[in-house]
């Protein structure tokens, strides 16, 4: 019985392994000509593929295949592998792989995959190539196919140098580097060192030596800046001062340099003027509780000196200098902007009869006031100006009046701001029909102190 059963098991355990034999066969017919299971390609699972599938496959990576043409001078060119016919071909080194394989080992790849890198064959059509380095920039260069030109050309933006007798290609030198770039799969290569020199005419010397003048010029570059005000002077203004003649053509003085028009230059020293002078204008002043309003500026104030901003121009534009500074001044204010007034200033609404005193940006006094009598046209002018000095015990005196005053603070002329111990009021509206004659009147306890901690120099703003 027991050696029954035992035949029977060894019967069935010969049948499991030859069906298992057949089955690993089968399979390994099955990769006959095709590349096993764990085989990897250039990072690429191939299993199951045949070599014509696997090159298909492979080749799609050089299906953009673009060639660039690095020329030198930041210039670039391309040529497309579609224009040429460009192909990439893995199919010898692939069949060498297939061949080697032993399909009986496709159960030791599926345990142990192996990897594969190998490199195409590239291959372009000639006759398409020499057809598109016809159409190239770089190859029009070539002395076989123009004249050298060297021109000097005014435009919007001043003058410019037309010059191709410095890009000079030896065709020859670089049609050998582009196929064995192609050759090669390259992605770019070089053609800088492909020109070949070109020897000026005398003719040509006597364009050069006036372009190097011009050049000197236009590449002058001034940058006016004073707190957020700037203003440059460059190529696009200077080309536009260069004396020339009918044609555009620079003239030179009896010296041989270049010479630069006068009345644009002092033009410019206008424009100049117009952007950075504040002495005279009206200035754009924030009310205290909102709104805007336009005052005369009666502080010192900045007024560039015209006439030395002509002399330098001149002087640094034909000496091709690059620079950034402030204006020549006449006359120059304490600061730009917010700047120029400071955060320490006294406001007066006249609308409002109210006197603010700020000191760093905050309000450190603030009193009614009485200012001048509107209805017999004494009315307190709006403007900007500052205290110009301070006195005690001062008789202020005019047509019909003397009137002693404790504290006295003149802003602009004979208006000042003053105690009027006179008074019983402050505020509301009796400055339309009992102002004074332009000052303005204080509480004597609100003059003290105002008096006590501004400044001679303390800007004073009146507005209504």
């Amino acid at each position: 019985m027991k050696i029954k059963v035992l035949r029977i098991s060894g019967i069935v355990v010969s049948c499991v392994v030859a069906a298992a034999c057949i089955v690993y066969l089968i399979i390994a017919f099955y990769y006959q000509n095709k590349f096993l299971y764990g085989t990897y390609i250039n990072g690429v699972s191939v299993k199951g593929m045949d070599t014509a599938c696997v090159n298909d496959y492979l080749a799609q990576a050089y299906s953009d295949y673009m060639l660039v043409l690095d020329e030198g001078n930041e210039k670039e060119e391309t040529i497309s592998g579609s224009a040429v016919g460009f192909s990439a071909d893995f199919t010898n080194e692939l069949n060498e792989i297939l061949n080697k394989q032993n399909i009986l080992y496709w159960g030791y790849y599926f345990l142990y995959p192996v990897s594969y890198h190998i490199e195409p064959v590239y291959a372009y059509d000639e006759m398409k190539l020499n057809t598109v380095m016809k159409e190239l920039d770089c190859f029009y260069l070539d002395t076989a196919n123009r004249d050298a030109t060297l021109e000097i050309k005014k435009e919007y933006l001043g003058y410019r140098l037309i010059d191709e007798t410095t890009n000079v290609m030896d065709t020859e030198t670089a049609t050998g580097l582009i196929k064995d770039a192609l050759d090669r799969g390259l992605a770019s290569v070089s053609l800088a060192d492909c020109y070949v020199p070109y020897t000026p005419t005398e003719d040509m010397q006597e364009v050069y030596a006036l372009w190097k003048k011009i050049d000197k010029v236009q590449q002058s570059t001034i940058v006016f800046e004073d707190g957020d005000l700037e203003r440059t002077l460059n190529v696009g203004v200077i080309g536009d001062w260069i004396v020339a003649d009918q044609n555009d053509m620079p003239i030179l003085d009896e010296n041989g340099q270049i010479q630069l028009d006068p009345e644009k230059v002092a033009a410019f020293a206008g424009e100049l003027a117009a952007l950075f002078d504040t002495y005279g204008k009206d200035r754009l002043w924030h009310k205290k509780n909102g709104g805007t309003v336009w005052l005369q500026y009666s502080g010192s104030g900045y007024e560039v000196d015209q006439e030395a901003e002509i002399e330098k121009l001149t002087e640094d534009v034909l000496a091709g200098k690059t620079e950034t500074r402030k204006p020549i001044y006449e006359r120059e204010g304490s600061g730009r902007g917010k700047d120029e007034i400071g955060n320490t200033y006294i406001e007066i609404d006249m609308s409002a009869q109210k006197l603010y005193y700020f000191v760093d940006g905050r309000i450190k006094l603030t009193t009614d006031v009485v200012t001048g009598n509107t209805s017999r046209g004494h009315g307190t002018p709006a403007k900007i100006c500052a205290i110009y000095a301070k006195q005690k015990n001062r008789v202020l005196r005019g047509p019909n009046y003397a009137a002693f005053v404790y504290y006295w603070m003149p802003v602009s002329g004979n208006i000042g701001i003053h105690d009027a111990t006179w008074r019983d009021e402050f505020g509301g509206e009796i400055y339309k029909t009992d102002g004074s004659h332009g000052c303005i009147n204080l509480p004597k306890e609100k003059a003290a102190k105002l008096y006590e901690m501004a400044e001679i120099g303390t800007p004073v703003i009146l507005y209504y």
